[in-house]
């Protein structure tokens, strides 16, 4: 599936509810078996394809609200490419440590504000597929998520 930026987060960033470099956005990681939908709304909606349910768990990455898997993401800047006519989202590379889930296979990444007390009311933001991902070694490896800093994560 192409990569994009959920339906309710475009609205939310449109009309100034969400401000993606004030924003405490974190990535969480999934298993490929994730159908991606651009109409989900939050990362656990009670739904047998709810994000949640195909979240990565193993050593190295906790899965869950509030869990340790989950990266905060730092340094994020919105910056406007005029001669392209876009704005380019920014931020620091995303890195998991010791990453280590021998089972699963990483399918894709995605952008999230955890809000409220549950995933029940965490914001989905962005999805991107795995594409160039390289896998983690099942006995433990760091994992990186390279943004590139001219071009940035997202470009719209």
């Amino acid at each position: 599936m192409a990569d994009f930026i959920y339906t309710e987060a475009k609205s939310r960033i449109l009309t100034s509810q969400l401000n993606l470099a004030t924003a405490s956005l974190k990535m969480m990681l999934v298993e490929p078996d994730y159908v991606p939908n651009q109409e989900q709304i939050y990362i656990d909606d009670g739904t047998d394809n709810a994000p949640a349910n195909f979240e990565l768990s193993g050593t190295g990455y906790i899965s869950g609200f509030a869990g340790s898997g989950r990266i905060l993401l730092t340094n994020k800047v919105l910056s406007k490419d005029a001669s392209a006519h876009r704005m380019r989202f920014i931020f620091d590379n995303v890195r998991w440590l010791a990453l280590a889930v021998p089972s699963q296979l990483i399918g894709a990444c995605i952008m999230v504000l955890e809000a409220g007390i549950s995933d029940a009311t965490s914001l989905l933001i962005m999805y991107r597929s795995s594409g160039g991902f390289s896998q983690p070694d099942p006995g433990g490896q760091e994992f990186r998520i390279t943004v590139n800093q001219t071009t940035g994560f997202w470009a719209f």
